[in-house]
Parts: structure tokens; sequence; C-alpha cells
């Protein structure tokens, strides 16, 4: 219990304890919504996630971004995503990734999907297009920004897909992501 120093007046001691006791209790409604909470929660219920009606499932994204001292640098993007339903079929069946090509050039290396029966399915340089991106019809300005489109062949529900991108910087600039936006070699 909270004890007032050096006080004057007991009843003046008395009356602030008697008020931090007050404000160390937790709310009621706090303690009655925890115990429903707990009560709804089965002891059965599994503390994994179930991912099963899900369309795709990010197994592993790995993002490793390089600046070197002159402003130039190398982003490596490796994906490996399991498809569920037609739907993840549709979402993936088709993948844009953007660059600026005045400044990086974007490089897909790899990608294949593993089929559900084992055999593996590599797609060729001709799944690759290379193309203006659609902002830079309405704003020519932009006509250095270019897409990526990687059509993924034979992907099927069941079926996992890796890929491998690299972007590398040819010049000093600012890099951005979906999340972030970092500057390195270049005044902001």
């Amino acid at each position: 219990m909270w004890r007032a120093r050096n006080s004057a007046c007991p009843s003046r001691a008395r009356e602030m304890s008697a008020r931090a006791v007050q404000h160390s209790r937790p709310p009621m409604a706090l303690v009655a919504g925890l115990a429903a909470a707990a009560a709804l929660l089965s002891p059965q219920q599994s503390s994994r996630p179930d991912y099963a009606q899900q369309p795709l499932v990010s197994e592993r994204l790995y993002q490793r971004v390089r600046f070197e001292a002159d402003g130039t640098g190398r982003r490596d993007l490796r994906v490996r995503v399991r498809v569920q339903t037609e739907g993840g079929v549709q979402a993936l069946g088709e993948i844009t990734y953007d660059y600026n090509s005045a400044e990086e050039t974007l490089e897909i290396d790899s990608v294949l999907v593993h089929k559900v029966g084992g055999t593996t399915v590599a797609a060729g340089p001709d799944a690759v297009q290379d193309v203006t991106a659609p902002v830079a019809r309405l704003a020519p300005v932009y006509s250095d920004l270019r897409n990526k489109i990687l059509t993924v062949p034979s992907l099927r529900p069941g079926d996992t897909l890796e890929l491998h991108a690299v972007w590398l910087r040819r010049t000093a600039s600012c890099w951005t992501s979906a999340s972030s936006s970092t500057c390195h070699g270049a005044a902001t």
C-alpha cells in the first residue's frame, strides 16, 4: 500500500493511500472481457493458424539489399509460395515487377514450379516480357519506368512457385520499395 512520506497529516496520507489502491486495480470491464475471451477459447483449439482456405501461402520471402559507397547497389528477391486454390493460380499466373531502366536493370534469374507429383517445370526466357509501364503512356516524363511481366508456366493448385529476381542499381539515387524508401549516395 502506498504511504506518503513525511506527511504531517495522517488523514491526508490515508486518503492518498486509498486513491493509489483504487487506481492500481484493473477496471472491471477489462477483467470481465478477459474472462469472456478465455471462456470462448476451447482447450482443443490449436495455437497454429489454419491456412487451408487461403489461396496462397508464402513459405519464404527473402529480400537482401546491398548499398555500395558509390551509391550503386543490388537487391535480391527470393520467393517460395504454395498455391492452394484456383484464386491463387489467378493471382500468381502473371507477376509484374517494376524497375527504372535509366538507373537499374532487372533480371529474373530463375522461375521454378514444383508440381504436386514431384516434377519441376522451369520457365524459359520467353516467359518474361519487358514492357513500358502503363504510367508512361499517360505521363511521358516517366518513360524510363519499365515492367517485367512474368507468365508462370503450368501453375495449378497444390504447386509451389519459386523465383529469384535481381535489381542492379547503376547510378547513385534513391532506392524505393513498397514499405519504405531509402536514399543513398544522393542529395535529398
